[in-house]
């Protein structure tokens, strides 16, 4: 009975390597927030911001 043959750490290297490179590529187009949401996300917290600037103190 033979022993199974061992895997060279370069193989298991780059088959990593393949696979961290190919998740990066899907994922690269991907972005939770297009632009211009970005935008409107940044314009409605300056509002906000003059907003909570304006309020009396309450202490």
């Amino acid at each position: 009975m033979s022993s199974p043959r061992p895997v060279a750490i370069s193989d298991h290297a780059l088959e990593q390597l393949r696979y961290i490179r190919d998740t990066m590529e899907r994922t690269g187009s991907f972005t939770a927030v297009p632009g211009w949401g970005g935008v409107a996300m940044g314009a409605s917290a300056l509002v906000a911001a003059v907003i909570a600037a304006m309020q009396a103190d309450v202490r």
